[in-house]
Formats: C-alpha cells, structure tokens, sequence
C-alpha cells in the first residue's frame, strides 16, 4: 500500500509523464557509432571540485578502465590535500598498466579552468591524436567505453544537457550573472542547462576553449566578480553556447539520456526523498532507518525498479531513452546506499579501492 502512495506521488508522477514523452521524442535518435575502439587516441581530462571525496576519484578513474579505455587521462584538482594521494594511486600497477597518464595538476584558486585545459592539451602532443572528453568529476563513474566500440563518434564538440527541470536561471547562476555579466551582450535565458562535460575533436576543443578562456578572463577583471567552485565556468559556457557566441556548427547540442552522458543526480534524488518521506510517515520511524529500506522493485540483481521508474534495465545500470547502457553517468551520490551497495555487488567499489 505505501508503495502504491509513493508512485502516486505528483512529482514521480510527473518525471514517468514527462520521461514517456521524452522516450517516445528520443528513442529512435540514431548517432553515428564508432566502428571500432578508438580510445587508445582519446583522451580524458577531468577536473576535481575542491569538496570531491578521494573515494569519488577512484571510482571513476577505476571504472574509466575497467570499460576497456586505454587512453590518455589528465587529472585537475582543486583541493590541494588530494594530490599526492591521487598521485600515489595513479602510479599504482593496475592504473599504469591499463592507461597513459598525461599528467596530474594542482588547480589554485585563481585558475582560470579552461585556459588552463587549453595549456596541458597544447602540451601533450599525443593528446592532439584523438577525441577529447573533459568533465567536472560530479560523483561520476563509466558503465561502457566512451570511445569503444559502438560508442557516439565524435565530429566537433558535443556539449550535454541536464535533467529538462534543471535551468540556466538556477539561484547560482543568477547571481553569477547578475555580477559578472548584467551589463555584458549576452543574456540569461531560461533553457535547459548544460553540464560542464564537453567532447570533441581537438581542433574544435581549441576553439572551444579559447573563448571560453577569453571570457573568463575578462569577467575576472571585474573585482564584483566572484563565483564559488565551478559555477563561474558553468554559467559562461551556458550563456556563450545559448547566445551564440561560437562558429556555425561548432557546437552540437545533445539531450540528456542520448549521447554520452546521463545526469541522473535530479530524478535520483527525487525519488529517494520520496520513499524516505514516506516511510518516516507510514511507518513512524526516524530519517536514517527509513533511509536503509529498499526502494520500489529492487531486488537481488538491482538496486531500483525498471519498471517502476524507467530510469535503470533490469540489472541496475542506468540506461538511455533507447534502452541501451549509459556511458558515463553523473551526480551519482543521490542514489545512495541503495546505488552504493549494487554497486559493491557489481565490484565498482572493489575496484576503485584497489
């Protein structure tokens, strides 16, 4: 009975709705595939928010390698207790044994992010070979080989949409924008914003870069201008890319649950708030014990319904709209113990300790 009360819940009601709409919109969406594994020649640069447990950083560097990528990874990280740790375990047997590691880098304050990206790319001449993805780690892993077989091909730069609820005017990004850029030509459009993930073929993510790099700079010039992790770089890259500050046909804009990446951090965390709520209420019991019973339809094999929620297959991983296995997916700590704990079954967490 409390089951059927939480997927009569309006909110989960209206994702099912509006998940329906974007299945039946996106599902048949055919991209060109790979024909073949390509990551010996791509490369993966990924920067690390200052507050990112280390824990985060193993896993998806572990699960990057267990897809089978054997490419080229830089790391960037804000927070400045991580490095020698991150090093210590870049340097261990199973990295050096499966990847190319181009470098780890220490991020001060006062970096500007893409024009630091755009400075470790010029300098790694095997970076220049292949594709480039690069990616704020945002509790992220990998389910399948970015550049494997069968994997999008990479023509220009792709950039990512989030959930369709997550907009542009967020509070963060208003403020962002108020300070540094109310009295700038672009302006803050209400669209669906866009993760800091981009991927693209050198010659485009150079360009990509630049501009960026190039506006960030200038909004530094303004002392007003101050922004808190990455919600500075986040902001222009969404106002440049929706006003149209780049070259026709640079810049492709793929939806959520079509490409490379799903942002499933937004529909998670809505429906693991409603089952705990729920709970508490129903069964008269207190936030943590309630945060411990299972989600609807999870079973031995997974962690949530397929079913019920349209969001994962019926072993857990998460899919897209055309039922096939995300490549990387992001903000996956809404999910929990309950995503933690298949996880350790599947033997992320296994491998990312090693």
């Amino acid at each position: 009975w409390v089951w059927k009360q939480i997927l009569g819940n309006d909110t989960l009601k209206d994702f099912r709705s509006k998940h329906q709409k974007a299945k039946k919109r996106f599902s048949k969406t055919e991209l060109s595939t790979n024909k073949k594994d390509i990551s010996a020649f791509a490369t993966v640069m990924v920067v690390v928010p200052k507050d990112e447990p280390l824990f985060n950083v193993k896993m998806f560097i572990s699960t990057l390698l267990f897809t089978g990528f054997n490419g080229n990874i830089i790391i960037c990280i804000r927070e400045p207790s991580l490095l020698k740790i991150v090093k210590s375990f870049m340097s261990s047997d199973f990295v050096k044994s499966k990847t190319k590691i181009a470098g780890i880098y220490q991020l001060v304050e006062s970096d500007n992010v893409y024009k630091k990206a755009l400075q470790l790319l010029d300098n790694c001449g095997h970076c220049q070979n292949g594709p480039i993805l690069l990616t704020s780690l945002e509790a992220s892993y990998f389910q399948r080989n970015p550049f494997g077989l069968g994997a999008p091909k990479i023509n220009g730069l792709q950039v990512f949409e989030n959930n369709p609820d997550e907009r542009t005017t967020f509070w963060a990004s208003k403020i962002t924008y108020e300070q540094c850029a109310k009295d700038k030509a672009d302006r803050l459009h209400d669209n669906i914003s866009l993760s800091f993930t981009t991927v693209g073929v050198f010659s485009a993510m150079k360009q990509y870069l630049t501009t960026l790099s190039e506006i960030v700079d200038e909004w530094k010039k303004n002392p007003d201008c101050r922004w808190e992790g990455d919600t500075g770089e986040k902001t222009i890259m969404n106002l440049l890319i929706y006003n149209n500050r780049f070259e026709d046909g640079l810049v492709t804009i793929v939806p959520n649950r079509v490409g490379l990446v799903n942002t499933v951090g937004h529909e998670v965390n809505a429906i693991v708030e409603t089952h705990k709520k729920m709970y508490q209420k129903w069964f008269k019991i207190e936030e943590e014990e309630a945060t411990q019973l299972d989600l609807i339809g999870a079973t031995s094999r997974t962690w949530i319904g397929s079913k019920e929620f349209a969001i994962t297959n019926s072993e857990g991983y998460f899919v897209n709209f055309d039922d096939t296995q995300s490549f990387l997916v992001a903000n996956s700590d809404a999910g929990g113990h309950h995503l933690l704990t298949w996880m350790d079954k599947e033997g992320f967490l296994g491998l990312s300790e090693g």
